[in-house]
């Protein structure tokens, strides 16, 4: 014998609201938004990850091009100074025939 017990889970039934279709296309409306606002989230994401990839890789770019100015810079001025030595000035002025003044050609305002 089998006993009916329909009646006694009436409670937990979903009961009928009048609105047909109503329920299951809000459902719809809100998987779409949620599933475009994750793709978009996740766009946004990829890009800001990009971006931020980019810009490390062109400030090592910077940061190598500044420290070979540097070592330019100090490479001229290393130059700068063998060239601005006295005996090596003296030197060239002789080669192109200069020399020193003499005693009472100097003369001052």
């Amino acid at each position: 014998m089998k006993q009916d017990y329909s009646s006694r889970y009436q409670a937990f039934r979903r009961k009928p609201t009048g609105r047909s279709g109503d329920d299951g296309q809000l459902n719809k409306i809100g998987g779409a938004l949620l599933t475009a606002v994750m793709l978009f989230g996740l766009a946004v994401s990829v890009w800001f990850g990009w971006a931020v990839r980019t810009g490390l890789d062109q400030l090592d770019q910077e940061n190598r091009t500044r420290q070979e100015l540097l070592a330019r810079h100090e490479k001229l001025l290393g130059e700068r100074q063998a060239l601005m030595k006295e005996k090596r000035v003296e030197a060239v002025a002789a080669t192109l025939g200069l020399y020193p003044p003499q005693q009472g050609q100097i003369q001052r305002p």
